[in-house]
C-alpha cells in the first residue's frame, strides 16, 4: 500500500483554541526539524480549510470516519500532538474519541505515537478503561509532567517525559518591556466548574485596586472570550477593562510585550507568560497547571489569600533553554523509535 504521508497528526485542532493551535505549531515545527516536509503530513480537524491554510498541510474532518480512515491508510504513522487528550474532567467522550483514532490507526496499519499529553485526571472507571487501553498501543510515549509519568508508571508502561512542546515555539528572548510607568497586568479566566471563576474575579476586583498597573484579560478561544464579557457584567468595577482574543502566536507576543505581569487559569496562558519572561500567578483549575508551575516556579493561588505577582520568575532563562534542548532531543528519539520499532 502506497503511505503518501509520514504522519497523521491528531489532537484537539480546528476548535478555535490557541493553546491547541500552538501546540499543533510546536509540533510541526518539530516534524520539520526531523526531516518531515508539510506534504507529508495530514492534519485531523474540526476545520480542515482553516488548518490547511494556516499550517500548509493536507488536513481532513475528524468527524468524517471515511475521511480519517483513508488518511491513515496514507501516513505511515498517527501521532496524538501534545494537549491533554485523555482526561474526562467534562465528559469521557474525548477518551472515546482517541481511543477509536488509535484502535483505527492500528487496522490501517499507522503506527501510533504520543508526544506532550498530560494523562488523566479520571472521574470514571471507563474513561481510565479507555484511556490505558489506548495508550497502550502507542509505540511510543511522550508526557508532559510528573503526575502523568506516575499514572503511565502505575500501569505498568514505559515513556519519556518532556516539556510542554510550546516551550519550544520560544527564542529565549523576553518580551520586550514598557517603560516603568507604562504596562498591565494580564489576566486569563475560563469557565469551569464551580466557583473558582467567579472567586477570581473577586480577587482581581480587590487586588486590582492597589496593583500599580491597569488589568487586560486575555481569551485564548471563543469560550473564554464570551464567558467573559458575560461574567464581568457583574463586577461594575470591571466592566470597562477591555477583553484581548488571541488568535496567533505573533497576537501573543505582541499583547506580552506590554505586560507587567500575569495572572490565570489556562495551562497555555501561564506558558505564554513564562516563555515570554513575564511573571505569572497560575490558578491551577486543573493537575497541569499546577505541575508546569511547580516545574517553573511559579506561585499559584488555590482560590484563598492575597493574590501577588511576583517581580521576575528567578532563572526561567537557563530553565527554558534546557527544554527546548531536551524537547527536541526527546522528539528525534521518539519519531527514530516509532518508524524503527
Amino acid at each position: 500500500m502506497s503511505r503518501n504521508f509520514q504522519v497523521a497528526l491528531c489532537g484537539y485542532y480546528g476548535f478555535g483554541n490557541m493553546g491547541d493551535e500552538f501546540l499543533a505549531t510546536a509540533i510541526m515545527k518539530l516534524l520539520e526539524e526531523v526531516g518531515i516536509s508539510k506534504d507529508r503530513i495530514v492534519i485531523l480537524s474540526n476545520d480542515p480549510e482553516s488548518t490547511s491554510r494556516e499550517f500548509g498541510a493536507s488536513s481532513v474532518n475528524r468527524w468524517v470516519f471515511e475521511d480519517v480512515l483513508r488518511a491513515l491508510r496514507a501516513s505511515r504513522t498517527l501521532l496524538l500532538g501534545g494537549g491533554g487528550l485523555f482526561q474526562d474532567s467534562t465528559s469521557v467522550r474525548s477518551c472515546m474519541y482517541y481511543w477509536g483514532v488509535i484502535r483505527l490507526a492500528c487496522l490501517a496499519g499507522a503506527r501510533p505515537w504520543m508526544f506532550g499529553q498530560s494523562v488523566g485526571p479520571f472521574r470514571t472507571g471507563l474513561g481510565e478503561f479507555f484511556a490505558r487501553n489506548a495508550i497502550g498501543k502507542c509505540m511510543v510515549r511522550a508526557v508532559r509532567d510528573e503526575g502523568s509519568k506516575k499514572l503511565l508508571t502505575g500501569w505498568g508502561y514505559d515513556m519519556y517525559q518532556t516539556p510542554d512542546p510550546v516551550i519550544y515555539l520560544g527564542t529565549g528572548q523576553p518580551a520586550v518591556s514598557p517603560p516603568e510607568e507604562d504596562g498591565y497586568i494580564l489576566v486569563n479566566v475560563r469557565p469551569w466548574k464551580g466557583d473558582l471563576p467567579h472567586t477570581l474575579l473577586r480577587k482581581v476586583e480587590e487586588s486590582g485596586k492597589v496593583w500599580k498597573y491597569p488589568c487586560r484579560f486575555v481569551a485564548l478561544c471563543g469560550d473564554d472570550e464570551a464567558f467573559l464579557r458575560e461574567i464581568i457584567s457583574g463586577y461594575p468595577s470591571l466592566q470597562g477593562i477591555p477583553v484581548k482574543r488571541l488568535y496567533s502566536f505573533s497576537d501573543a507576543l505582541e499583547l506580552w510585550k506590554g505586560a507587567r505581569g500575569a495572572v490565570g487559569m489556562r495551562l497555555h496562558f501561564t506558558v505564554l507568560s513564562t516563555l515570554f519572561q513575564v511573571p505569572c500567578v497560575a490558578v491551577p483549575y486543573d493537575p497541569k497547571v499546577r505541575y508546569f508551575a511547580g516545574d517553573h516556579g511559579l506561585p499559584c493561588w488555590e482560590g484563598n489569600g492575597p493574590l501577588m505577582i511576583p517581580e521576575e520568575i528567578p532563572g526561567i532563562m537557563e530553565i527554558l533553554g534546557e527544554e527546548r534542548k531536551r524537547i527536541r532531543e526527546v522528539f528525534l528519539s521518539s519519531w527514530e523509535r516509532t518508524i524503527g520499532g
